[in-house]
C-alpha cells in the first residue's frame, strides 16, 4: 500500500477519534463551552443558572442609570427603564449559548467549539420594549423642541370654524431614534445609558378640506328613545361649511382662517322628551386648585365651560383641544402658570390641562376608550400619576 495512503487513512482516523473523544467530553460538560458572551458579559464555562444569574445582575447594574436623551447643547430628558416597560429576554440567550456545540453533529458541533474558543462568540440579547411607551416619548420630545413642527390643525370657536395651515419646524427621526435607542440598551461595556437625538426638518400636512368636512359635518337629528331595552338617542345639531369657500379663503396667506359655520337646529331635544336619560354615573373624579389665583381660576373656568353639557354619542370621539379651542387673548384667557421647556412660566391659558387631566381621570375610570393623550413633564401636585 502506498506510504501516502497510509499515512492519510492515519490523519483521518486520528481525526475521527479526537472528533469522537472531544465530543463526548463536551456531552459531559454541564456548562457553557469557553468563548461564549452574552451582550459582552462572558459566560464561559458557567451553568445555565449561572449565567441566567450574572447576566441579570449585570442587567440590574444598567437599570440602575437613567436614559439621558440629548436634544439640544441645552436640553437632556432622562427616562427612566420602568417608564419604558424595558424586558430583556435572559433566558433565550442563555439556552442559545448552552446549546452551542451540542445541538449539530459531532463535526458541526466541534467546529461551533473551535471556531467560540478562536474568535469568541457574542450572542446579541432581544430587547422588548412597548411601541407605545416609544412613541409617547417621541411625541414628548417633539412637544418640547424649540422650533417644534406644528401641524395643521382645526377647531371651533364661536360658530366658526378655525383653520390654522401648521408650520415647517424640527421633529425627531423615529428611525434613527429607535436605533439609537436600542443599540444603547445593547451596550453592556458602558453601564451610563445616552445618546444624541437627530433632528429632521419637516412640512405641515397639507389642509385636507374633504376631511375636515367628514369630521365635522352632521346632519341634524331629533332626539329619541327606545324603550326595550332602554336606550336614549340625543338630539344632533346639523353643522355644515362651505368646501369651495374654504378652498378659496385657504388660498390667501393668512396665519388664521375664519369659516363661518351653517347650523341646522333640530326640533326635538332631550329636555323635549321628560325624561331621565343618565341614571348612572359611570365614575367621579374631583381636584383642587386655588381660587385665590384669579388669572387661572378664570381659565379653569373658561376651560370648563366649554365642555359643559357637552354629550357624546356612542361611537363619537371627544377631543378636548378641539372643543376648547385655542388659547388666546382674545378668546377669554389669561396668563397663569405652565410648563414650557422643562420651566415654569408664565403662559395665555395656564391651568386648562387640570381641567383635561381631571377629564382624562374621570374618562379612565369610566372605562372609556383613549385614543391619544400627552402628559405633562412634571408630576402635577393635584392629581397623582395614573400608571
Amino acid at each position: 500500500m502506498n506510504k501516502k495512503i497510509i499515512i492519510a487513512i492515519i490523519v483521518i482516523f486520528c481525526i475521527l477519534l479526537f472528533s469522537v473523544v472531544f465530543s463526548l467530553i463536551n456531552i459531559i460538560n454541564t456548562k457553557i463551552i469557553y468563548g461564549i458572551y452574552i451582550n459582552g458579559i462572558e459566560v464561559s464555562n458557567l451553568t445555565k443558572d449561572e449565567a441566567i444569574y450574572k447576566v441579570t445582575k449585570a442587567i440590574e447594574a444598567k437599570k440602575s442609570n437613567n436614559i439621558s436623551i440629548y436634544i439640544d447643547k441645552k436640553t437632556t430628558k432622562d427616562v427612566t427603564f420602568d417608564s419604558l416597560n424595558i424586558a430583556y429576554n435572559v433566558q433565550a440567550c442563555v439556552n442559545q449559548a448552552y446549546n452551542l456545540g451540542r445541538s449539530n453533529n459531532i463535526f458541526k458541533s466541534n467546529f461551533e467549539i473551535l471556531l467560540a474558543i478562536i474568535h469568541k462568540k457574542n450572542i446579541s440579547m432581544e430587547i422588548n420594549i412597548n411601541d407605545e411607551n416609544i412613541k409617547n416619548l417621541i411625541n414628548d420630545i417633539n412637544f418640547d423642541l424649540p422650533n417644534k413642527l406644528i401641524e395643521s390643525d382645526y377647531y371651533i370657536e364661536n360658530k366658526n370654524l378655525i383653520i390654522n395651515k401648521g408650520v415647517a419646524g424640527f421633529v425627531v427621526d423615529e428611525t434613527s431614534f429607535k436605533n439609537d435607542l436600542y443599540k444603547n440598551l445593547n451596550n453592556f461595556y458602558i453601564l451610563t445609558n445616552s445618546f444624541q437625538v437627530n433632528l429632521i426638518s419637516k412640512e405641515p400636512k397639507a389642509v385636507n378640506i374633504s376631511e375636515i368636512y367628514n369630521e365635522i359635518h352632521k346632519e341634524a337629528r331629533n332626539a329619541y328613545y327606545e324603550s326595550n331595552p332602554f336606550k336614549v338617542y340625543p338630539e344632533i345639531v346639523g353643522v355644515s361649511f362651505n368646501k369651495d369657500y374654504t378652498k378659496t379663503i385657504l388660498e390667501q396667506n393668512l396665519e388664521e382662517y375664519v369659516i363661518p359655520l351653517d347650523y341646522t337646529f333640530p326640533e326635538v331635544t332631550i329636555d323635549n322628551l321628560g325624561i331621565n336619560i343618565f341614571k348612572n354615573s359611570l365614575s367621579y373624579y374631583s381636584t383642587n386648585y386655588n381660587s385665590l389665583n384669579t388669572a387661572r381660576s378664570n381659565n379653569l373656568e373658561l376651560a370648563a365651560s366649554k365642555i359643559d353639557g357637552l354629550i357624546v354619542s356612542p361611537g363619537e370621539v371627544f377631543s378636548y383641544n378641539k372643543v376648547v379651542g385655542a388659547r388666546t387673548i382674545e378668546a377669554g384667557y389669561k396668563e397663569a402658570a405652565i410648563y414650557s421647556d422643562g420651566k415654569v412660566v408664565d403662559g395665555i391659558g395656564g391651568g386648562i390641562c387640570q381641567i383635561s387631566s381631571t377629564l382624562y381621570n374621570s374618562a379612565v375610570l369610566a372605562n372609556l376608550e383613549i385614543t391619544e393623550r400627552h402628559n405633562h413633564q412634571f408630576l402635577t401636585s393635584y392629581a397623582p400619576a395614573r400608571t
